[in-house]
């Protein structure tokens, strides 16, 4: 079962892959990266309510967002998280980084198909994810709040997003079409430093190798 689903996952991220960017998913009830070298918003020193521009030590968020007490669709295990859409009554918000980037990642938790995760550099689009992008592949396993178990309409994962073949970029919206749902996620995480290249030093998420994890090491290293 496990290496259907791995094969599975591994078409999916070869699809995703024709824009220049790749993703793997964590275990199921994982809620931060496997990956060595992050740094994480976790958003947990952060006051309730709306998000004006705010400068984390990952990048600079804009407007737009709100920050919410855990529940049934949000919150890492049971912390603060951020949200757009019914949250918010807006529908998006963007995180700039300091440089080119060629890994993101996050907490993309109660997914469902008004949300979207767009990746920009210079203004331009490098490519985006749509739910149903990146967890149309995963099992059951995923459904439901890992903390909680409630809702287990809708699933929970722990994305890793990263740039091949020298692909990167500046900006990432988080983007929810219209206000009838949110758009909740946790945990944004970029590298800190160089991801290790030796073999056996670089941690796969502790779920699926998914085709590309190599070249995330590699593009970490160009890019640092």
């Amino acid at each position: 079962m496990q290496n259907k689903l791995t094969f599975a996952l591994t078409l999916l991220a070869a699809t995703s892959a024709h824009a220049g960017i790749i993703f793997t998913v964590e275990s199921a009830g994982v809620q931060q990266t496997s990956i060595f070298g992050t740094i994480a918003e976790s958003f947990n020193l952060l006051p309730t309510g709306s998000l004006n521009a705010y400068t984390s030590p990952i990048g600079q968020y804009s407007s737009g967002a709100v920050i919410s007490n855990p529940n049934a669709w949000g919150g890492a295990n049971q912390s603060l998280y951020i949200a757009v859409g019914a949250q918010s009554s807006s529908t998006s918000y963007t995180l700039d980084f300091l440089n080119d980037i060629s890994y993101f990642g996050l907490s993309w938790q109660a997914g469902d198909k008004h949300n979207e995760l767009r990746f920009f550099n210079n203004g331009n689009l490098v490519q985006s994810f749509k739910t149903s992008d990146v967890f149309s592949a995963l099992t059951s396993a995923y459904s439901g709040n890992p903390t909680t178990g409630q809702n287990t309409s809708e699933k929970y994962a722990f994305f890793n997003f990263s740039g091949t073949e020298g692909t990167v970029f500046d900006q990432v919206q988080f983007y929810n079409n219209g206000n009838s749902t949110g758009f909740e996620t946790d945990n944004h995480t970029i590298l800190l430093t160089t991801v290790p290249t030796v073999e056996g030093e670089v941690p796969e998420p502790a779920t699926f190798a998914l085709v590309g994890f190599a070249c995330l090491a590699l593009t970490a290293k160009r890019r640092f």
